[in-house]
C-alpha cells in the first residue's frame, strides 16, 4: 500500500474513533449511523479525480439540531448582553434584579413582576406607564431597574436614564430628530429622579418634548421621583403643569414607601471599614 492510501486509511480510522458513540451502528452500506436519530454519521466522498472514495465523518440530524440550539443560545446571550450594556448609564444597575432584591417591600416587587408580564405579553395599546413616587432611598430606582433587567432577559429593548443625561446627550448630538427617535425605539423608557434636574425654560421644554413624544408613540414610560403625588397634581410652577398633566395622563401612580436603604448601606459600610481599620 502506498503512502497516500495509508494516509487515507489512517484518516478513516481516526474519524471512527473520535465520532463513534455508544448506541451507534453500521448500516448495510457500511456507514456509521446515529443510534438516536438513525441518520448518517459518515459519508463517502472522492477527494480528487482518479482517487478512491474515502469515508468521512458528517453531522447526524440530532447533532445538527444541538449545534443549532447552541448557536441560537450564543446569539441570544450576546443580544441580551448588548441590550443590557445599552440600557443603563451605570453598570451596577445591570445587577439590580428581582432575585437580588432585599425583599423589604415584597408587595412592590410583586407589582413590578406583574408589570413585566403586562409589558411582555399585552398589546402596546394596553400598556400604561408607571409613576413611582416616594422618599429618598425607598427603592424606586431599584424596582424600575428590576423591570428593565427582566424585560432585557426576554430580549426586549429598554433604556433607563435621567433628564440630566438626556439633555446633555441631546445638546451634544448633531441629529436631534434621530436622538429622539432612538429613545422611542426602546419598548420601555425609564426616566429616573424627575424633578432633580435644574429648572430653565429650555430644560422644561426638553422634559415635555420627551414625555410628549413617548405619549404620542403609544409606548410606556416609568418615571421615578422624590416629588409627592400631591406636588405633581398641584405644581407650584406654571411651566410644570403641562408636563405633570401629561405624565398623569400616561402613567399609573404608585406610592413607594419604606426606610432609607442608602442610609442603612452607608452605616453597614461604615461598620465594615471601622472593623477593618481597627479604630
Amino acid at each position: 500500500m502506498d503512502f497516500g492510501k495509508a494516509l487515507l486509511k489512517l484518516g478513516e480510522k481516526t474519524a471512527k474513533l473520535s465520532y463513534e458513540k455508544d448506541g451507534d451502528y453500521y448500516g448495510e452500506d457500511g456507514l456509521l449511523y446515529c443510534g438516536k436519530c438513525h441518520t448518517q454519521k459518515q459519508v463517502r466522498v472522492q477527494p480528487m479525480k482518479n482517487m478512491p472514495e474515502i469515508t468521512q465523518a458528517c453531522v447526524c440530524r440530532c447533532e445538527a439540531d444541538q449545534m443549532h440550539e447552541r448557536e441560537e443560545k450564543r446569539k441570544r446571550e450576546q443580544r441580551i448582553e448588548e441590550l443590557r450594556d445599552r440600557a443603563f448609564d451605570y453598570m451596577n444597575m445591570q445587577l439590580w434584579t428581582f432575585c437580588r432584591s432585599d425583599n423589604e417591600d415584597p408587595q412592590l416587587m410583586e407589582a413590578m413582576r406583574r408589570y413585566v408580564e403586562l409589558l411582555a405579553t399585552k398589546p402596546v395599546e394596553e400598556q400604561l406607564g408607571l409613576l413611582l413616587s416616594g422618599g429618598v432611598g425607598c427603592g424606586k430606582t431599584y424596582a424600575a431597574a428590576c423591570v428593565v433587567n427582566a424585560l432585557i432577559d426576554r430580549q426586549i429593548p429598554c433604556k433607563m436614564t435621567n433628564f440630566a443625561r438626556i439633555i446633555a446627550e441631546y445638546q451634544d448630538t448633531h441629529n436631534k430628530v434621530d436622538y429622539m427617535n432612538m429613545l422611542n425605539r426602546n419598548r420601555l423608557l425609564v426616566i429616573d429622579d424627575l424633578g432633580a434636574e435644574r429648572t430653565t425654560s429650555f430644560v422644561n421644554e426638553m422634559v415635555y418634548q420627551v414625555i410628549d413624544s413617548r405619549a404620542r408613540s403609544g409606548l410606556p414610560v416609568i418615571i421615578t421621583t422624590n416629588l409627592t403625588l400631591d406636588e405633581i397634581k398641584n405644581p407650584q410652577q406654571v411651566e410644570n403643569q403641562r408636563i405633570y398633566s401629561r405624565i398623569l395622563e400616561m402613567c399609573h401612580p404608585l406610592k413607594v414607601e419604606g426606610r432609607d436603604r442608602r442610609r442603612k448601606t452607608a452605616a453597614d459600610r461604615y461598620d465594615v471599614m471601622k472593623e477593618y481599620l481597627g479604630m
